[in-house]
Order: C-alpha cells, then sequence, then structure tokens
C-alpha cells in the first residue's frame, strides 16, 4: 500500500502537476491522521475493556468482603441482643436475695464488641489506577460511600461506646470501695460469700450500679438498630453490584 501512493506521487512529480500532487498530499496526510486516530480509538477501546473486565473482578471481590462483613454484624447483633435480655431480666428482679455471689457478678457485668470490617477488595478498587469507571460509576460511588463513611462511623460510634464503659468500669474498679471482685478463679479474696452477696445486693439497690446496666442497655438498642441499618445498606449494595454484573453477563 505504501509502494502504491509513493508511486502515485513520483507519478504527478514527474508530469510536472503541482495542483494535483499537492492535493494528493493533502489527502495521504489526511488519511494517515485517520489511520493513526482510528489506532487510538481502538486502543482507548481495548484499554476501557480490560478496565471494565478488571472492575467485574474487583467487584466480585467486594461482594465476597461485604458478605463476609454481613456474617460478622450478624454475630454481634445475636449478641447485643442477648446481652440486652440478660441485663433486662436481671435488672426486673424485685429481690436479688436468691442470687450467689458469682450470679451476681455475671449480672452486673457489661462488655462492648468491637466490629470486625473486610475491605480488601475496596482497596483493590482505589489501588486499581482506573479512574473513569462509565456505567458503574454509580456502583462505586455506593460503595465508596460505604467504605469511607459508614464504616467510618460506625468505627467511631463503637469507639465512643468502648469509653463509656470504660468510665462505667471506673465505678467498680476505683469508686466503689467495699467489694472485693471474685470473677478471677484461684486468685484469693478476704471477702467470704455470704459477707459478699450481703455487699452486692446493698449494691444494687443503690442508683449508679442500676444506671450502668440501663446505660449499657440503652446504648447496645442503639448498636442493635445501627446493625439493621447496616444490613439494609449491605443488602443496597450487593443488590446493585449484582444488577451491574447481570447486564454484562
Amino acid at each position: 500500500m505504501i509502494n502504491f501512493f509513493r508511486k502515485i506521487r513520483r507519478q504527478f512529480a514527474d508530469q510536472n502537476k503541482p495542483l494535483k500532487y499537492l492535493r494528493y498530499a493533502v489527502g495521504e496526510i489526511f488519511l494517515v491522521m485517520v489511520g493513526i486516530l482510528l489506532a487510538l480509538q481502538v486502543n482507548n477501546w481495548n484499554e476501557g475493556r480490560k478496565g471494565q473486565i478488571e472492575l467485574r473482578n474487583i467487584f466480585q471481590s467486594i461482594v465476597d468482603d461485604i458478605k463476609q462483613n454481613q456474617y460478622f454484624l450478624e454475630q454481634d447483633r445475636k449478641f447485643y441482643v442477648e446481652e440486652n435480655k440478660r441485663i433486662k431480666a436481671f435488672l426486673n428482679h424485685d429481690d436479688y436475695t436468691g442470687f450467689n455471689r458469682d450470679s451476681l457478678e455475671n449480672g452486673l457485668e457489661t462488655e462492648v464488641m468491637k466490629s470486625s470490617w473486610r475491605g480488601a477488595g475496596y482497596q483493590n478498587l482505589r489501588q486499581s489506577g482506573i479512574t473513569e469507571y462509565g456505567k458503574y460509576t454509580a456502583v462505586v460511588e455506593y460503595i465508596t460511600y460505604y467504605y469511607e463513611n459508614t464504616i467510618f462511623w460506625q468505627k467511631d460510634y463503637e469507639i465512643r461506646l468502648e469509653k463509656r464503659m470504660h468510665k462505667s468500669d471506673e465505678f467498680w474498679r476505683y469508686e466503689q470501695d467495699s467489694y472485693e471482685f471474685n470473677y478471677v478463679k484461684g486468685l484469693r479474696t478476704l471477702q467470704n460469700d455470704e459477707t459478699a452477696t450481703v455487699i452486692l445486693n446493698r449494691l444494687l439497690k443503690s442508683p449508679i450500679p442500676r444506671n450502668i446496666l440501663k446505660i449499657a442497655y440503652r446504648s447496645q438498642e442503639n448498636q442493635i438498630q445501627r446493625y439493621d441499618q447496616l444490613e439494609e445498606m449491605h443488602n443496597g449494595i450487593l443488590e446493585a453490584i449484582e444488577d451491574v454484573l447481570k447486564e454484562d453477563g
């Protein structure tokens, strides 16, 4: 093909036809430019297709992560539901004289769970170098909001909840000075079980220990509600990802 164009160009030059030669030269330049643009377009299309395939693989990884996050939160939710059942039943007793020392200690105990999160798929998305998401833009924005905002707020809430629980623990560790803990087996205590039970019964009639349990109950109710909201968001993201994957399927 190149030899063909050269032959025509030489023919025009030999025949001393500069106008025709100029027209031909312009046409040849135009054809070369069109060829270059087409090549660039094909290259961009190929790169875009590679990016789309990579995004699909990343989406599948994110789906796996979110399903694992669902499982973690489901276990945490079950824990708080059972904890609040225990706290409610314990606080609603009119009389604690039938409780032994261990059951009273366990009844007064509070605990906080910190959620586990998987985000390897999202990290792969951030590090992929892909900047144009095309038809996947809305899904990527949804995923980004989940990892950058929703999980951040949930972690922040759990940190504040943990600090609140630690502050409550300070009452038992440093403020009240009448009861000696017995929850570590094998460590000697100077209070016998009968004396300890009397002291705990007396403490349970004062506001602070009961308020500690009520604050824990309220905080855990809030946490359960947050888990329910997160479950809705998880289902929404999974549905959105599955929809775009089915379109390409």
